[in-house]
């Protein structure tokens, strides 16, 4: 089986990233995609695509992806809700915004996507050794990554229906709870 698209691919770890950020879960999505690519739509497959993702407090997340564009990789991600926005993304000014009650805060970014997994690898090797000498752990859990799996599959429906999807958390909880 080939690849699942840029949902899984890529977009992903927004999804991830979103519900990190919001300390919720999207009870709605809705996507629009499409190829630039040739080969991409060859595989009838999108390589940009715009997600918008509703939250149960009102807050809105979107998450813009691109593989097609001419001025190379783009991905960005912005959440929008009553008291605060935060928006993050391969900007040119690199940086992480966030805009709240308390005004403007950013903080420099990497400056592309190989630099950042360096430290990434090197993060992970050293929340492994510290696994190993029993220190408490705050990796992402398999039930992250499963909800990620899930608003991933959402968009791919989303896109290929071309309406709303809600999403449904009642198996995800159940499992959550007996592991």
């Amino acid at each position: 089986q080939g690849s699942r698209g840029i949902y899984y691919a890529s977009t992903i770890h927004f999804f991830d990233l979103a519900c990190w950020i919001t300390e919720e879960r999207p009870i709605e999505v809705f996507t629009y995609g499409t190829a630039f690519l040739p080969s991409v739509a060859a595989v009838n497959e999108a390589d940009t695509v715009m997600v918008l993702m509703k939250l149960a407090s009102g807050a809105i997340v979107s998450i813009n992806n691109s593989y097609g564009t001419y001025y190379g990789y783009d991905e960005r991600i912005e959440v929008v809700g009553a008291k605060a926005m935060a928006q993050s993304g391969f900007k040119q000014s690199h940086e992480f915004r966030i805009l709240n009650e308390d005004g403007r805060h950013s903080s420099p970014l990497v400056e592309g996507w190989y630099q950042h997994m360096e430290q990434t690898y090197m993060d992970e090797l050293d929340a492994f050794v510290d696994m190993l000498e029993g220190k408490p752990q705050t990796n992402a859990t398999l039930i992250d990554g499963l909800r990620a799996q899930i608003i991933a599959e959402a968009t791919r429906v989303s896109q290929k229906e071309r309406r709303p999807v809600s999403l449904d958390w009642s198996e995800l909880d159940e499992l959550e709870h007996n592991t």
